[in-house]
């Protein structure tokens, strides 16, 4: 997978909290009453698994110039254009956030006339204390909807993808 070398990317949708402990464990989905469950759990599981084994049949495990998975790097100040993001897995997770707030804030309004709200994601490793609670990297990526954040443990990818389900990873799968 390539960036247009040339588009610019915002960094603000993305915070990197790699490398601050991050606190308990539990499970995100506590959070209280009521609520919408979404991401984490044997769902997201079964739909990540679904898109790597279909990126890997389709040619997408394939490493197209990244570095691999996004690693503890704890910064993102390098990651300015789709050129970084050819070069840099964390500028390839930047700019997958990026397109993907892009495209739900142009279709989403279009087709079910509904406003998008940004979700800002926030990268980790191990643990992290979120608006729903504790997580860890045995969730995997989830959505809050209490504090409106995505969070995605960038281990997540080798550890759990690769490692313990055995499929090949690449830039498609880890977007």
């Amino acid at each position: 997978m390539r960036y247009n070398p040339r588009a610019r990317l915002d960094r603000s949708q993305v915070e990197d909290r790699r490398g601050s402990s991050g606190g308990g464990g539990g499970f995100p989905m506590g959070g209280g009453g009521g609520g919408i469950k979404v991401g984490g759990g044997i769902g997201g599981v079964i739909v990540l698994v679904i898109i790597v084994l279909l990126s890997s049949q389709l040619g997408g495990g394939s490493d197209s110039g990244g570095s691999g998975p996004a690693q503890d790097s704890g910064s993102l100040d390098q990651c300015r254009t789709g050129a970084n993001a050819n070069q840099d897995a964390d500028c390839a997770l930047v700019a997958d956030v990026n397109s993907i707030q892009s495209f739900w804030g142009d279709d989403l309004p279009r087709e079910a006339g509904v406003d998008y709200t940004p979700a800002r994601t926030t990268i980790f490793t191990r643990a992290i204390d979120t608006g729903c609670g504790g997580a860890t990297s045995d969730v995997g990526p989830f959505y809050c909807p209490v504090d409106k954040h995505v969070y995605l443990d960038t281990t997540f990818f080798k550890d759990m993808v690769e490692g313990q389900l055995g499929a090949k990873g690449g830039p498609f799968s880890q977007a």
